[in-house]
């Protein structure tokens, strides 16, 4: 329980940094959001108990598998063995084995993923209404929090998401510590990469993004300083790609990229257009309601608590959806 104690102080740490920002009443959210969780992971832990089972079906028995493999000294090798990593890292440093605190450590960096976002949010001067409403919407949704509690790698990789969003955040800020900073992005990298093998990409992205920030600022102040700013991309640029190259990343691309391409085009433009508004049917409260059948002829287990999260969680993201906005000397905030 060792990380679970040390994300609850993550949590009780960063709270008190957004209430001294002007987040009065954070405390108070997290609070309510922890006992949300609590009681769906409750029932979800219930449910399986029920079933004979200490985990769901599909990837999480296959990292629950893995991590028991580990914790009885086999060698294990698997996709996204990061997150077995992790969770084997929490069951060595609980006092006995159980699943259980997995889903408890879930649940933590849900809240923890979200306190970070506020946190950057914030530096970037986004209305203190808008800050509560996407915690509130991330932290109380019964969707979000079923989908991210169960053994599942989507919160370790968004929570490693949300560090790497931040250290590029100090970076814009910032002068001092920059070298560490960046060596802290290189290991994050890694790291998410061993959750979703495209998961540099990531970083990849946001480098490119705040470099061509910073490019932008460089020519309005010196010209010359920009085109030597420009090379040197050019450099990092050809650097990155024989450090990907040797490190496996180039394969992995050539491996997922002609997959998701073969997807997309499976699809005509009218759907990938309407793909964002589908969160009526899947996941949403239409999809929830009706029973599912995948896989040819396999019938996916559905129980009752599965289909009635998401159908809550579902509506309260439609609802939150319609929300109309406008725009005042404040900046954007929910009429």
């Amino acid at each position: 329980m060792l990380i679970i104690f040390i994300e609850l102080g993550i949590i009780f740490w960063i709270t008190r940094i957004l209430k001294s920002k002007g987040l009065t009443r954070i405390h108070k959210y997290v609070c309510l959001a922890f006992c949300i969780q609590v009681f769906i992971l409750t029932i979800y832990r219930l449910e399986l108990r029920a079933l004979g089972r200490e985990v769901y079906y599909s990837d999480a028995e296959v990292y629950w598998n893995a991590t028991v493999a580990l914790l009885q000294g086999w060698d294990v090798t698997t996709w996204n063995m990061g997150y077995v990593y992790y969770s084997y890292l929490i069951q060595i440093t609980s006092p006995f084995v159980w699943v259980g605190f997995i889903n408890i450590s879930n649940i933590l960096l849900i809240d923890i993923t979200s306190l970070i976002f506020a946190y950057v949010m914030i530096g970037n001067n986004v209305h203190i209404s808008n800050i509560r409403w996407f915690f509130i919407m991330s932290t109380f949704n019964p969707l979000v929090i079923y989908s991210l509690t169960r053994n599942l790698k989507d919160i370790l990789f968004l929570f490693y998401t949300s560090i790497i969003i931040l250290c590029f955040h100090w970076l814009n800020c910032q002068d001092k510590r920059r070298i560490s900073l960046y060596a802290f992005v290189v290991s994050l990298t890694l790291l998410v990469t061993d959750v979703r093998p495209w998961g540099f990409l990531v970083t990849l992205s946001l480098f490119f993004y705040f470099y061509s920030i910073s490019l932008a600022r460089s020519f309005q102040k010196n010209p010359i300083w920009f085109f030597v700013s420009f090379l040197g991309i050019a450099v990092v640029f050809i650097a990155v790609l024989y450090l990907m190259r040797y490190l496996g990343y180039v394969a992995t691309l050539e491996l997922w990229v002609p997959i998701v391409l073969e997807s997309a085009f499976a699809y005509g433009i009218l759907d990938l257009l309407l793909a964002p508004f589908r969160i009526l049917t899947g996941p949403g409260p239409v999809r929830s309601l009706q029973e599912q059948d995948i896989f040819g002829t396999t019938r996916f287990l559905a129980t009752f608590f599965r289909l009635l999260v998401p159908y809550f969680g579902g509506c309260v993201s439609v609802r939150w959806g319609r929300v109309s906005l406008r725009v005042g000397p404040k900046g954007i905030q929910p009429q």
